[in-house]
């Protein structure tokens, strides 16, 4: 399950991304329809390649809605596995690990992986103003 703790940064828009500094790239970052599902439904934030696949501030999209990499870490599958299995969309580190070997082949617990946290661009707003009356 993605909780606040597993993301980081408050960036509304790629153009509020630009004004804060940020250099960013759009990529193109596959994911299964298993993936992408759990990812519109909110059950995953993060997820794990043998190879970097963008830096922090990069964004992607699925189905035309924007995510935003928020940040990179690198750990032992075997730790993404038991740490991370909720944030990755899955219900246990068995269910992680079978996704892994079904779709990546074998699991090397010690294999290094490249995590990339992400979070949905959210749509910025209009705001109106309403002038105040001159007394």
């Amino acid at each position: 399950m993605c909780t606040p703790s597993h993301r980081s940064g408050k960036i509304t828009s790629p153009n509020n991304a630009a004004a804060a500094g940020v250099i960013m790239s759009k990529i193109i970052l596959p994911f299964s329809q298993q993936m992408q599902a759990a990812i519109k439904d909110g059950r995953k934030c993060c997820t794990s390649r043998t190879h970097k696949k963008g830096e922090a501030g990069d964004i992607f999209s699925i189905d035309g809605q924007l995510f935003r990499i928020t940040h990179i870490i690198e750990m032992y599958a075997d730790s993404v596995a038991k740490e991370l299995y909720g944030a990755e969309g899955f219900n246990s580190p068995a269910g992680f690990i079978g996704w892994w070997t079904a779709n990546k082949g074998k699991f090397d617990p010690v294999q290094v992986l490249q995590v990339h946290f992400f979070a949905a661009v959210l749509p910025v707003q209009s705001v109106g103003f309403v002038s105040a009356a001159k007394v």
